[in-house]
């Protein structure tokens, strides 16, 4: 890939490595916060099943997704920035370029089943773990008079169910760009089995 190092070319060759040295700490990142989302909401689900009076706990998933997707995406946008940085910047500085980020853009991989709309696995990780929570929740959050409970509390954990369902779809509108829609240069077709990007 490229050229060898010569004269002019030991400067932008040394970018990037360090470059794609970013790229992977970033995807493993990434692989380590989805194991981190399996990890969390297994863990209180597992919880939540044990008793039938702890589905006010998984009220915790929500709020604990949305800040795991929000690093999940962050890390996803750096490694399309530095994707393109290597494509438009570094690539025509190295005789015969840098020519894997160019070809991943120009032969993007297809998965699916043509005809019909695919699922894309980071939406069931995230906020598809979230909606499964809430719905588990909502009997016991909105039921007015459950138990012995006073009215503050079923008051206090709808209001939380209700931030809950804010931040799942403050989830779906981060997890868009990882799919392209608002423009990413680093489409759905780049993504790795740790998280999408380009890969070395």
């Amino acid at each position: 890939m490229g050229a060898p190092a010569g004269h002019g070319t030991e400067g932008p060759l040394a970018e990037f490595g360090a470059l794609r040295q970013e790229i992977l700490r970033r995807q493993a990142t990434q692989h380590n916060v989805l194991a981190l989302q399996l990890t969390i909401s297994g863990a209180v689900f597992s919880f939540t099943l044990t008793g039938a009076s702890r589905s006010g706990f998984l009220l915790i998933v929500p709020i604990s997704t949305y800040m795991l997707c929000s690093r999940f995406v962050e890390d996803h946008v750096g490694i399309g920035q530095l994707g393109r940085y290597i494509r438009e910047h570094l690539s025509p500085r190295i005789p015969g370029g840098l020519d894997w980020e160019s070809w991943i853009a120009r032969n993007p991989a297809r998965f699916g089943i043509p005809g019909l709309l695919w699922v894309y696995a980071y939406y069931v990780t995230y906020p598809g773990v979230a909606v499964l929570a809430l719905g588990a929740a909502a009997p016991s959050t909105f039921t007015i008079g459950h138990g012995s409970r006073p009215l503050a509390v079923t008051v206090g954990l709808s209001a939380v169910w209700m931030l809950g369902l804010s931040a799942t779809a403050l989830c779906c509108l981060l997890l868009r760009r990882t799919t392209g829609s608002t423009g990413t240069s680093n489409p759905p077709a780049q993504t790795p089995p740790t998280g999408p990007g380009p890969t070395p």
